[in-house]
């Protein structure tokens, strides 16, 4: 049940509701968050909307607001029916007792959330909710401080009855909201546009354009195949947009998700994916190396590379191959005939050493500098003949890719040696990050060099990646 949640009232708010009335399930009224002095014209609009509807007079002990409900107006507003009371669960059960006889179309959302984190004994802190037949639902939510967190929490509630939903607070989290739904959770929040209203209820929560468009929320299921990108960090990347919209242009039932593993919780979140039945995974910078010490099988191209960023699900066994370099290769071939180019490599990382062997299996000549020692000794194994540049100086290529973070180019003396290089032929510059104006750009554009992020190149790898995983 995706629901809208109204944490304030205008005439702007109320007109949002009547235009997008067939892209929520309910509506959740956060009372005390609004106050009672906009009941009059809330109550008519849910009436005129005929949606069903969540009363919640949250506490200030859980993160409620200003306004804090008497009993007697809690029993006036449980009066307009709504289908749901959401009640904390440190409020006595003796209270809804009390209540229920006279309100018996409205049921029980008992709810806890934990702001501290997320407890590695998410069983223990479900104890804070008493059993009873009153209540109709749990609702249990907890913090994320790194997607780990929210892991734990989704491969628990994938283990509970249909009656608990739960998800993570905060950005770390916010990949829990719509995989709950996978997981068997009935109740998911939506916040109003930040155009409407700037600050949501919860950090981390999805607005309801987010649900509906890029989520795709009215076609998941349990049933849905889960896909993700795991990385650190993961919020510049842009991959959950490009392979949702794959997915609902082909009407495939799936869900790509980012999820941001920090490099010690890698083990237990490839574990916990394997577990949660996510049948592929895009892997990115600082994983696509260690990755490989967790999952069960590689390709050649892994063997040789040392390095994945791709993981498909097979027989409950992830299998790594990587599509970096054949990405690059695709993107390139448009813009340069590679049989013969001189190409300068920046960086000998994961990345590099894929997009190293296949510009060299394309008939590419190529170059190559870094000043890590240890990686460049792995390049030079995956192809002996690749040059290495000891400094950047006035050498002629007809093209430069670099494979570095946007903030290696922040050093002035770096970037100084690299102008040499543009000045002396205007090579086509690739970037394979796709940052927006960032240093790399700036430099190149002066230079009047040809230049091209890294969107083309993870459009071309990322359509490898799901003719890998058969979508």
């Amino acid at each position: 049940m995706l629901i809208l949640v109204l944490n304030d009232w205008s005439a702007e708010i109320e007109a949002y509701l009547y235009k997008t009335v067939g892209l929520y399930d309910a509506l959740e009224w956060r009372v005390d968050l609004t106050g009672l002095h906009c009941a009059p014209a809330i109550l008519a609009c849910i009436k005129k909307l005929q949606k069903p509807w969540l009363l919640t007079p949250r506490s200030k002990e859980q993160g409620g607001g200003a306004c804090q409900l008497s009993i007697e107006a809690l029993k006036d507003l449980l009066g307009h029916k709504p289908i749901y009371c959401d009640l904390d669960a440190h409020i006595p059960l003796s209270i809804w007792e009390g209540l229920y006889r006279h309100y018996p179309a409205t049921q029980l959302i008992r709810s806890f959330h934990d702001f501290s984190g997320t407890p590695k004994d998410i069983d223990a802190l479900f104890g804070v909710f008493e059993s009873s037949v009153r209540i109709a639902h749990y609702k249990l939510v907890t913090t994320a401080h790194a997607g780990l967190d929210a892991l734990r929490l989704m491969s628990w509630l994938n283990q509970q009855q249909d009656n608990i939903s739960a998800h993570a607070m905060g950005v770390c989290g916010q990949f829990s909201r719509p995989l709950s739904r996978c997981m068997g959770g009935m109740l998911q929040y939506a916040s109003l546009p930040d155009d409407i209203i700037p600050f949501s209820v919860a950090s981390g929560m999805l607005t309801l354009d987010e649900y509906v468009e890029l989520y795709h929320y009215q076609c998941l299921t349990e049933k849905t195949k889960r896909y993700a990108l795991i990385g650190h960090p993961v919020a510049h990347s842009v991959g959950h947009q490009y392979h949702n919209a794959h997915y609902a242009k082909h009407h495939i039932n799936a869900l790509y998700l980012k999820i941001d593993i920090h490099p010690e919780d890698l083990r237990q979140a490839v574990s916990l994916l394997r577990q949660l039945k996510f049948e592929g995974l895009s892997v990115t910078t600082p994983h696509k190396e260690t990755v490989l010490q967790y999952i069960d099988s590689t390709g050649l191209a892994v063997k040789t590379l040392s390095a994945a960023n791709t993981l498909t699900l097979k027989n409950h066994a992830y299998h790594a191959s990587n599509t970096d370099g054949r990405g690059l290769v695709k993107a390139l071939s448009s813009k340069l005939n590679l049989q013969g180019a001189s190409i300068l490599l920046l960086g000998a990382g994961g990345a590099a050493r894929a997009i190293l062997l296949a510009l060299s299996e394309a008939g590419a000549d190529v170059s190559i500098f870094n000043r890590n020692q240890a990686k460049l000794q792995k390049c030079q194994k995956i192809t002996p003949t690749v040059r290495v540049v000891e400094q950047l100086q006035s050498c002629s290529y007809d093209c430069i890719v670099s494979t570095l973070p946007a903030e290696a180019y922040d050093s002035e003396a770096y970037l100084n040696s690299l102008a040499t290089v543009l000045d002396n032929a205007h090579p086509l510059v690739i970037d394979i990050q796709y940052a927006a104006r960032s240093n790399l750009e700036l430099l190149s554009r002066k230079k009047s060099c040809l230049y091209s992020n890294g969107l083309e190149m993870f459009h071309a790898q990322a359509a490898l990646q799901l003719t890998t995983w058969g979508l």
